[in-house]
C-alpha cells in the first residue's frame, strides 16, 4: 500500500512540473518560434516563476523515487535471505534383512516447522497422524526400538533426522533360532501394513512461508509381498 501510494505522489509532482509548459504552448502557439528575443525573455520569466514553487515538488519526487528503489531492494534481499533459510522436507527408509526404518529429515539450510503430517490409506482413505499409528495393532512376536506418534508442530533444524520407525535385529539372539524365525516374520506384517499408506507432509519455513506438500507413498515395502 505505501509503495502504491509513492508511485502515485510521483506521478502527481511530475504532471505539475510539466503543467507550466503544456499551459504557455496552449496560450502561446504563435510565438514558440518566435525570432523576437523579447518573446524568449517573456518565456523564461514565466517559466521560471512557475516552477520556483514546484522545485521543492521535484525534490520530493526525487526522495520518493530513491524511496521506491530502497523498498524494491529490500524486498528483494528479504527473499534472498528467505531462500538461505528454505528447508527441504524428505522422508527416507531401509529396508533390509536386519532392519526397517522410516525417517523424515530436513534437508534444506533454514528451520522446518510441520504444520500436518498424516499418513493416509490409499485404498480407504482413512488418516492417521503418526507412523505408528499403522502397526501397533500388529501382533507382533517383538516389540520396536523406535516409534514416533504425532509428529504435528515438529520441528526440525537443518540437516536433523528424526526416526518414525525402526524395527531391528537383535544381534544378541543370532543362534535363537525360535527369535529369528519370529522375527522373519514381523518383517513381513511391517512391510505389509506400511505397504497401503503414503506420507502427506504440509510444512514452512520460520519466515512462516508455506512450502510446497510433501507426498511420498509407501508402496515400496510391498514389492517382495
Amino acid at each position: 500500500m505505501a509503495k502504491r501510494i509513492k508511485e502515485i505522489l510521483l506521478l502527481i509532482t511530475v504532471c505539475l512540473l510539466l503543467l507550466p509548459l503544456v499551459f504557455y504552448i496552449i496560450n502561446s502557439r504563435q510565438y514558440l518560434f518566435s525570432a523576437d528575443p523579447e518573446v524568449w525573455s517573456y518565456f523564461r520569466s514565466n517559466q521560471i516563476g512557475a516552477l520556483t514553487p514546484l522545485i521543492a515538488l521535484a525534490g520530493v519526487a526525487v526522495t520518493l523515487l530513491i524511496g521506491l528503489i530502497s523498498d524494491s531492494r529490500s524486498q528483494a534481499n528479504l527473499q534472498i535471505e528467505q531462500l538461505k533459510q528454505r528447508p527441504l522436507f524428505h522422508l527416507g527408509y531401509r529396508d533390509s534383512e536386519v532392519q526397517i526404518v522410516l525417517y523424515m529429515q530436513n534437508k534444506g539450510s533454514g528451520p522446518l516447522l510441520i504444520e500436518q503430517f498424516k499418513v493416509i490409506n490409499t485404498t480407504t482413505g482413512n488418516d492417521v497422524s503418526g507412523l505408528f499409528f499403522c502397526v501397533n495393532q500388529l501382533n507382533l512376536n517383538h516389540g520396536f526400538n523406535d516409534y514416533a506418534g504425532n509428529q504435528n508442530n515438529t520441528v526440525l533444524s537443518p540437516n536433523e533426522e528424526f526416526i518414525l520407525l525402526l524395527y531391528e535385529f537383535d544381534e544378541d539372539m543370532i543362534d535363537d533360532e525360535d527369535y529369528i524365525k519370529g522375527y522373519c516374520e514381523d518383517l513381513d506384517k511391517i512391510r505389509a501394513a506400511v505397504n497401503d499408506y503414503k506420507i502427506v507432509v504440509d510444512y514452512k519455513d520460520v519466515y512462516n512461508n508455506k512450502m510446497p506438500t510433501y507426498e511420498r507413498s509407501l508402496s515400496w515395502f510391498g514389492r517382495n509381498l
